[in-house]
């Protein structure tokens, strides 16, 4: 029996792009409809800065925002331009059926992707110092939103039976 993986987020090049300061964490909720288990991490990125430093992370929801890391990605050292995708490294390999948050942590100044698609979810962001090598921030204080933007990361996923 076949059970190949599929993708949630934003998995094509955006049309637009914004600034990122060094530390700000980014990133749109998600809605699992099934436990699965996670294979890759992707973004899509628009500027190559040698030497800097880029996690994904997945967090709980809480109340219409990222809550508490649940899973996140191997850390990519040196940005390149286009669809990166990297292994996850820690938290869970799965994630039950509910709504998450798939957030980007820059470790420089650069560009992003990004469209204001005019729908739901909103964009959450907040800049946190970025620590080379370690896991995700566990929190995220005052958590700011940016009506109805999307951003480039996306989950590459498969049915756990």
């Amino acid at each position: 029996m076949s059970n190949p993986p599929y993708s949630v987020g934003k998995t094509t090049q955006l049309s637009q792009t914004q600034s990122v300061a060094a530390g700000q964490i980014v990133g749109n909720a998600i809605t699992l409809t099934e436990k699965v288990a996670l294979v890759k991490f992707g973004v899509w990125l628009p500027q190559a800065v040698a030497g800097c430093r880029l996690r994904l992370s997945v967090y709980s929801d809480n109340a219409g925002s990222p809550g508490a890391p649940v899973a996140y990605s191997a850390e990519l050292i040196g940005l390149t331009v286009g669809n990166q995708q990297l292994d996850p490294e820690g938290g869970q390999s799965f994630l039950n059926a509910g709504t998450y948050w798939l957030m980007a942590h820059y470790g420089c100044a650069t560009i992003m992707y990004d469209f204001d698609d005019n729908a739901q979810p909103d964009l959450k962001y907040q800049t946190v110092a970025y620590v080379n090598g370690a896991a995700p921030p566990s929190a995220l204080p005052a958590i700011m939103t940016l009506s109805t933007y999307a951003v480039n990361n996306y989950l590459s996923i498969r049915t756990i039976n």
